[in-house]
């Protein structure tokens, strides 16, 4: 990975360190040790107002991560559709604006056929849809040529998790 995506991925440097340590020197100025009011007052708030917006900033913009347009497909995504309260079906991100793309549950059929070739992510994505409908309490038949037991061994975990949570939820006190 190239040094340019590292920057868009991952937080950090300048900016980053600078507002920290704007928040990190308000707190000393606005101590009592150094006036605690007056004009060392004016500068811990005017440190904190301007470290705290970055770093708000920063944490908005968490979610978001622009590393998406830089997509070497070069192709715009369809606009994803509004999936209504009640959730669905995440099948995956959009490359250029990294939106979940989420089939509903009432349009989604429980049947599902994943074909393309060897090494492109068929049998992952398949886990992940497998895991989502394990979680919501569907059943589902997983028929792959050449499972190993590795990814056995992952269905067995999801299967598990699902009991722990519905053990630990539906267990009632006293």
């Amino acid at each position: 990975m190239d040094i340019r995506t590292r920057r868009k991925i991952y937080p950090g440097g300048f900016a980053d360190n600078l507002a920290l340590s704007a928040l990190s020197a308000s707190a000393f100025a606005a101590h009592p040790m150094f006036g605690g009011g007056g004009m060392s007052g004016l500068i811990g708030a005017g440190l904190a107002a301007a470290g705290g917006a970055w770093a708000a900033h920063r944490i908005a913009s968490a979610g978001y991560r622009s590393v998406f347009n830089t997509s070497s497909v070069k192709i715009n995504s369809d606009d994803v559709p509004d999936v209504p309260h009640g959730g669905g079906v995440t099948l995956g991100y959009t490359v250029d604006t990294g939106k979940p793309l989420v089939v509903p549950w009432d349009d989604w059929m429980r049947h599902c056929l994943v074909v393309g070739q060897s090494g492109v992510g068929k049998t992952v994505f398949g886990e992940w849809v497998l895991f989502q409908q394990i979680i919501n309490g569907g059943g589902l038949l997983w028929i792959d040529g050449k499972l190993d037991p590795d990814n056995l061994y992952k269905l067995d975990a999801m299967e598990a998790l699902n009991n722990s949570l519905l053990s630990t939820f539906q267990r009632v006190p006293g």
